[in-house]
């Protein structure tokens, strides 16, 4: 049987994971699904279901190391997917998926504080200053291929 340190039993804790959190959030009505990645060629993130967000959940054993992969990989999912939002979820050890962390970009999270506040115009001028990031992603799309 595969322990949690072998490739497949990592991969388990992370599906596992992905589970929780989808049956957390469908207890709350929310109609989400699990992101298998069969047959797809790009990945597009571990939760289906929510509009215009890119999910992207990590259950390792170091948060740092779950939030820098999460967050990045989330912003490229993003792209793929055209989401106005993304987030990563992050695991923390010995704890129940309640207590996980939902990280995202600070220029992201200002974006969803400045929409809800109502605040449009500079929400204008948060999108110009994007132009940098969508360059950085792209980047970091070319160095991966």
């Amino acid at each position: 049987m595969a322990g949690p340190t072998t490739g497949k039993g990592k991969k388990a804790k992370g599906n596992n994971y992905e589970r929780e959190i989808i049956k957390y959030w469908q207890s709350f009505g929310i109609d989400c699904s699990r992101n298998a990645l069969t047959g797809q060629t790009l990945d597009q993130g571990d939760v289906l279901g929510v509009p215009d967000w890119t999910v992207q959940c990590k259950a390792y054993s170091n948060v740092a190391t779950g939030i820098a992969q999460g967050v990045d990989g989330s912003l490229v999912q993003q792209t793929t997917n055209g989401t106005e939002w993304t987030v990563a979820i992050v695991k923390r050890p010995r704890r129940n998926v309640i207590d996980s962390y939902c990280v995202m970009p600070l220029h992201l999270f200002t974006k969803l504080l400045l929409k809800q506040l109502g605040l449009t115009a500079a929400i204008k001028r948060l999108a110009v200053r994007n132009i940098e990031l969508e360059q950085i992603v792209l980047a970091y799309k070319a160095k991966e291929e």
